[in-house]
């Protein structure tokens, strides 16, 4: 299923604001799967909105990212908070700008790459196929084995949020 993602820079690129889910609590961007016929410009607007109470504005799309199964695609988006509170929703449970440079342990892999992206401020969309996800990352999921097992539920369809 295809996504978009928005990357919130603060503190002059210093910092980067990141969602703690509730179903797998990872650190991950705000976004999240298209809708039926919404562009990845729209999902992102709405995904953030939904999922931290805050109106952006778009500042660029920096990337355009294939998964290794060839079937998804994820654009990211920078943007910059407009208006709106800091809301925790039924898929947040909680917001708070990281340091770029002293992420969470628990960061998606996958997101440290679009923020690495966009820190570049290329004047193109960057184009990618990620590549498969090393054993080091799946190794480091035992040291955390309610992390891993909520990730495997969500695997096979089951949603269980905390």
């Amino acid at each position: 299923m295809d996504g978009a993602f928005g990357i919130i820079f603060n503190n002059n690129y210093k910092e980067v604001l990141l969602v703690k889910r509730r179903d797998i609590p990872i650190w991950v961007l705000p976004g999240g799967a298209l809708e039926k016929n919404e562009t990845p410009f729209h999902a992102v607007i709405r995904e953030i909105f939904e999922e931290t109470g805050y109106n952006v504005k778009l500042i660029r799309q920096v990337g355009q990212y294939t998964y290794p199964n060839g079937r998804d695609k994820d654009c990211s988006y920078e943007c910059t908070i407009e208006s709106g509170i800091k809301t925790l929703s039924n898929e947040s449970g909680a917001i708070e700008f990281f340091e770029v440079n002293c992420l969470p342990e628990l960061t998606y892999p996958y997101d440290t790459i679009f923020i690495n992206d966009a820190l570049l401020k290329s004047k193109s969309v960057i184009v990618k196929n990620l590549n498969k996800l090393p054993l080091s990352i799946w190794i480091k999921g035992i040291k955390h084995p309610f992390v891993l097992f909520k990730y495997l539920l969500t695997k096979i369809g089951i949603h269980w949020n905390t």
